[in-house]
């Protein structure tokens, strides 16, 4: 169906790196989604008010908030696909994580206010009266939101659209919700025991729990989160293989929208190398590997002199004695420069967050382990990593 629709309704539908086709995906969905969970919603509400059952009013309900969510969706989509301007040089595809996080406060206000209905039923308890109707209709929105939620999934993996996961997950968590509404009616029909307002509070508790999960989705990427680690090795494996290039590390890369990357890295180099074939080196680099990527990346260039006496003897003895405090941390910008009586080694050392030896025991270990190799003095920078 997806192929389908993207065929009728979106031109070069198979370019999804192109932004304008990404932004003609994201608005495919939210309408269809829109539609959707309207005429969901008109069923459910239409059954729950003839049987008088607020689990399905409030399934109902929930739909409801799915349509209105979707027609945030829209919107963020239509100003996310707006280009870079004088006040947002970085674009505006942000906004589709703005749009998600009012979704999903909508979502929350609507859940602690079928919680308290449901609550307010448990001990005021409302006559309800199933028919095989009301199973029907709510066998038929399982089957839709299970379609819907699958839709919204594959349209995210072809955007790489975090709205759109968040509510093809949401689709999901309505097929639970749904299921558990009929599972309660199927159990007031034969036994007459009434539970409405029991499963009531199931499906509201349930709806809270999406809106809080999607919260953090939501904020996370606009505080800021770490390149995945698979990535970030692809990135460092490909600089490596460059003839010239000795290491690379501090990989940062900042976000501001699924297409709108940009990053910066150290690349270590001879520097005893031509400064004009090492700059050449670090241009291509850098254009290259932005378009692998698809990001924007910016090169430092950090001279190492390797003709230093001892230099990769020390190198390997320092890199023993890290590993033995632990396999977790790891240095680069390793540099040597004599001093009068010993050699001053500089480097910078990556520790782990919330790792359990402090910065300065780190370096008291170092110094005293080092000591049986000969006479140095350290410069140590302390950093931390930016990938996962």
């Amino acid at each position: 169906m997806l192929t389908l629709l993207r065929k009728l309704f979106i031109k070069d539908y198979k370019n999804v790196g192109d932004p304008k086709v990404r932004d003609k995906h994201g608005k495919l969905a939210s309408i269809v989604g829109i539609i959707t969970n309207v005429l969901l919603a008109s069923g459910k509400a239409v059954i729950g008010f003839i049987t008088g059952s607020i689990s399905i009013v409030a399934d109902a309900l929930n739909n409801l908030s799915d349509s209105a969510s979707s027609i945030v969706s829209l919107i963020g989509f239509q100003i996310s696909g707006k280009p870079a301007d004088k006040k947002h040089p970085f674009g505006h595809e942000r906004f589709e994580y703005i749009s998600s996080l009012i979704i999903a406060m909508v979502m929350g206000a609507l859940a602690v206010e079928l919680l308290v209905k449901s609550v307010t039923n448990i001990f005021n308890p409302q006559e309800t009266t199933f028919t095989y109707i009301s199973f029907i209709v709510l066998g038929v929105a399982i089957a839709v939101k299970l379609w819907q939620g699958l839709f919204y999934r594959r349209c995210a993996k072809l955007i790489d659209s975090v709205s759109l996961k968040a509510s093809g997950q949401d689709s999901i968590n309505d097929v639970i919700a749904t299921s558990v509404v009929l599972i309660g009616a199927l159990i007031s029909y034969f036994t007459h025991y009434n539970l409405d307002g029991y499963f009531g509070v199931l499906v509201s508790l349930f709806i809270l729990w999406s809106a809080f999960s999607l919260i953090r989705e939501s904020v996370n990427p606009l505080l800021g989160e770490p390149m995945s680690k698979e990535e970030l090795d692809s990135i460092y494996a490909d600089i490596l293989a460059y003839d010239g290039v000795l290491g690379v590390h501090d990989g940062i890369c900042h976000c501001y929208g699924p297409s709108k990357k940009y990053m910066s890295i150290h690349v270590e180099i001879d520097s005893n190398g031509d400064l004009n074939e090492s700059h050449e080196l670090i241009d291509l680099i850098e254009h290259e590997i932005s378009v692998k990527y698809k990001l924007l990346l910016t090169v430092h260039m950090d001279p190492i002199n390797r003709n230093f006496k001892d230099f990769d003897k020390i190198k390997s003895q320092l890199t023993t004695v890290i590993k033995e405090i632990s396999e977790e941390l790891s240095f680069h910008d390793f540099r040597l420069v004599q001093g009068g009586n010993r050699i001053n080694v500089i480097f910078d050392i990556v520790v782990p967050y919330e790792f359990k030896i402090n910065n300065e025991e780190i370096r008291r270990i170092i110094e005293e382990k080092m000591s049986q190799y000969g006479s140095f003095a350290f410069v140590i920078e302390f950093d931390r990593s930016y990938s996962e």
